[in-house]
């Protein structure tokens, strides 16, 4: 009888902050995609360390011909995507983690297309103009609006996501009644929530969860948040092209007018942090929901 061979799969490509991709080119060699015509010879993964304060956000794999692209965990190795969805598999069976687990898997296509919409940009950038580009920290018009786009639909999918955490919370350790209608109610209302699990959600909405909102709200109902000139190219030693589009720092006040951009906030990295931190939360969530209390038992 025959045995069924698995290919393991190759690292291909890894994708950077500031859209800095690096390319497999052989066994052992590496290629920054957007090196400068005349950068000396450097280790590719030279570009990754706290010097240059470029994370790896997005790796791709290469498996049976196909590639795949997987989120990155802000410096703690990949994301356990596939962990989450076996941690929901005992809330589904309540009806109450469905949507929690499709918003995650959507914030993770979203914050990925986000990356690789940089690292295009970055690769473009080289493609078109190579070092003939008009000063070291040109702007690139077009590419600021749809790296903004892009920003718009994580922030779209983060908030979404957000919300539908208080199907699984309230499943298990709600009152009777109808849900409340967000995560901040439900966390107000669901008496049962243990107490190191409430803090954990408070913390979360705190740090990334208001502000997620506040651009989700600017965004839906008033105006965009990013700098509307384009993304800014800059040109980093030693010898590569590295890319920027800044949010704004205060989306509460819902105008251009009053928008400022002193803090350099910029939609990839800020939104991978976001990002990350609601697929961990869902995770905690998961893993609490799915145990029952003492002497109960999910059916």
């Amino acid at each position: 009888m025959s045995s069924v061979r698995v290919e393991e799969p190759t690292l291909r490509r890894i994708v950077l902050e500031r859209g800095v991709a690096l390319s497999r080119a052989g066994h052992d060699a590496w290629i920054c995609e957007s090196a400068c015509e005349d950068a000396p010879p450097a280790d590719a993964f030279s570009l990754i360390g706290p010097e240059l304060k470029l994370r790896p956000v997005v790796i791709v794999h290469e498996c049976s011909g196909r590639l795949h692209s997987a989120l990155l965990d802000c410096c703690r190795g990949p994301h356990p995507r596939w962990d989450t969805e076996r941690a929901w598999y005992d809330a589904m069976r309540l009806g109450s983690g469905v949507e929690a687990a499709h918003t995650a898997r959507a914030v993770e296509f979203h914050c990925v297309d986000l990356a690789l919409g940089y690292a295009s940009v970055t690769s473009r950038h080289v493609r078109v103009w190579g070092d003939r580009a008009p000063g070291n920290r040109p702007v690139d018009y077009l590419a600021g609006r749809e790296l903004g786009f892009r920003f718009e639909a994580l922030v779209v999918a983060i908030w979404r996501c957000y919300n539908s955490l208080r199907r699984p919370l309230w499943a298990r350790f709600g009152e009777s009644g109808s849900m409340p209608a967000s995560l901040p109610a439900t966390l107000k209302q669901a008496g049962g929530i243990p107490q190191e699990l409430a803090e954990r959600v408070q913390v979360s909405l705190d740090r990334f969860g208001r502000r997620v909102k506040e651009y989700r709200d600017c965004i839906e109902h008033y105006v965009p948040v990013f700098f509307s000139d384009g993304a800014l190219m800059e040109r980093r030693d030693p010898g590569f092209w590295a890319c920027s589009v800044f949010v704004a720092d205060n989306p509460v006040v819902r105008s251009t007018g009053g928008f400022t951009w002193h803090g350099r906030v910029d939609a990839l990295s800020w939104g991978w942090r976001a990002a990350v931190e609601v697929l961990q939360l869902a995770n905690a969530i998961a893993a609490a929901a799915s145990v029952p209390d003492r002497g109960t038992a999910y059916r």
